[in-house]
Parts: C-alpha cells; structure tokens; sequence
C-alpha cells in the first residue's frame, strides 16, 4: 500500500540520513514519527520508528543496571605473553613507574597515594620473550580492595623483596 509520505517527512528523513550525532539523529526521527501521515499504510514505517527511538534512547542512557550488562573497567586481566607478573606493594612505592618505564605504556604516575585504581597491563619484552606485566592499586589498611584476590588469580607465582 502506498504511503503518500509528506515533503516534511521526506525532509526529517534526509536529516535522519545525513546526522551523524546520536542526539542529532534521535530528534530526526521523533520529526519523522511527528510528521509521518497516520493511516494504514504507515503502520510498520511507524513501528519500526519506534522501535529505532527506543533503541537510541537506550543506547544514549548509558548501560542498563542489572546482571546482562556490566559497568566499569575489567579487573581481571586475561593473561597473555610467557608469563603475567604482577606489581603489587604499598602507595608510593614506585610500581607504576617501573611499569611505565618496562613496558612504554604511559601508565599514570604521580607525587600522590593511589593513583592507579584499576589493573594496567602491558608487555614487556626480555630478549625474545614477551611478558606481561600488570601494575595493580596500591595494598593499604586504609584503601583496601576488595576485587585485588580475583585479579591475582591469573598471575604466574614468584616473590621479589627490596633489598
């Protein structure tokens, strides 16, 4: 069935096509749905506007709060490399530099406790093997945290002491 679509529609559909921003094209196709003409011939142009309003309303209030989506970096880290070695120690102690200066990830340093407040990974390269090595949150009586156990879990065992 014909759906004798106005030249309103045709023009909030050509700035549908041509929006790049999300919110651009959100307010594009409420102007479609707007300006649609209502009869039995649109019912599915209709629906599947809906249907397209709902998906980027969705997608532009951030990720839905539940057990199917998950907020927040990665905490544990996929080993990769001969071996994954983790940096772990008190605030200040230098693990974020020595990570930075081993591997050339940028990780961020600073004068002050707790910058680091997730794993870091990166490779580091030992003759012809690479390893990786994973800056982790300073371990602190007043700053614990919680999830440090599971992340450790992947890591290869060794210990290393300052001298």
């Amino acid at each position: 069935m014909p759906a004798n679509l106005s030249p309103e529609y045709k023009a909030a559909e050509a700035a549908f096509r041509k929006a790049r921003d999300p919110r651009e094209r959100l307010d594009s196709l409420r102007e479609m749905l707007r300006t649609i003409p209502k009869h039995k011939g649109t019912d599915h142009l209709q629906a599947d506007i809906k249907h397209r309003i709902k998906e980027l309303s969705e997608e532009l209030e951030g990720p839905r709060k539940g057990g199917a989506a998950r907020s927040g970096p990665a905490l544990v880290i996929r080993p990769e490399g001969a071996a994954q070695i983790a940096l772990l120690g008190p605030p200040n102690s230098g693990k974020s530099a020595l990570h930075a200066r081993l591997t050339g990830s940028g990780a961020n340093v600073a004068p002050y406790p707790f910058t680091t407040q997730y794993p870091e990974p990166g490779m580091m390269p030992h003759e012809d093997i690479h390893f990786e090595l994973v800056d982790l949150p300073a371990i602190s009586p007043e700053h614990p945290v919680p999830w440090l156990a599971g992340t450790l879990q992947t890591c290869t065992p060794c210990c290393a002491r300052n001298a």
